[in-house]
């Protein structure tokens, strides 16, 4: 049998450790009319795109993908973390949380090149069901709460930053976000 990096070796391939948030992610890159192919551990979505996402928040599930790129959610506790590091291909994205002392003492030691971009949790206030966020941009209103999703949306805009969405056109879909 195939492993998930056989079947897709000529796919960019990306990892989003923290499946609560690919909902937002897809809704991104959805309102931007960017296609992706998608998998998780029990379902698939093939659309014949050049990129092919594979949620999970077990990581370890995930260690024949061969990501390209890993996006590394802020409440993410990494235990195993050098296989993961270390599996990403040469030249790769890492996007994870500055706050991450774990990762960030794991990359100390890493062998494998790859880009690392941290993000920082976006400072906000909430007002009952919705949440206003501080960015480069200025205040803006979101129609969520979420504190997860939240604290992770600096992150997901490199993410998205990865697939061609640049900030204002990232913040325009997250404006338009119904959680």
């Amino acid at each position: 049998m195939k492993t998930i990096f056989e079947q897709n070796r000529d796919k960019t391939r990306v990892l989003l450790v923290g499946k609560e948030l690919s909902k937002l992610f897809f809704h991104v890159l959805d309102f931007h009319g960017k296609e992706v192919d998608k998998i998780s551990e029990n379902e698939s979505e093939r659309k014949g795109s050049d990129f092919l996402v594979f949620c999970s928040d077990n990581p370890q599930q995930t260690e024949d993908f061969l990501p390209n790129i890993v996006f590394l959610e802020a409440d993410f506790a990494i235990l195993e973390t050098s296989t993961l590091l270390e599996n990403i291909t040469g030249g790769g994205v890492l996007v994870y949380s500055e706050n991450s002392y774990s990762i960030s003492k794991k990359l100390e030691t890493s062998t494998n090149y790859f880009r690392k971009l941290a993000f920082q949790e976006l400072a906000f206030e909430k007002h009952g069901e919705n949440a206003t966020i501080a960015t480069e941009i200025g205040t803006l209103p979101l129609s969520f709460s979420d504190d997860r999703l939240i604290r992770n949306l600096d992150g997901l805009r490199l993410l998205c930053q990865q697939f061609g969405i640049m900030e204002e056109e990232y913040y325009e879909a997250v404006l338009a976000y119904d959680a």
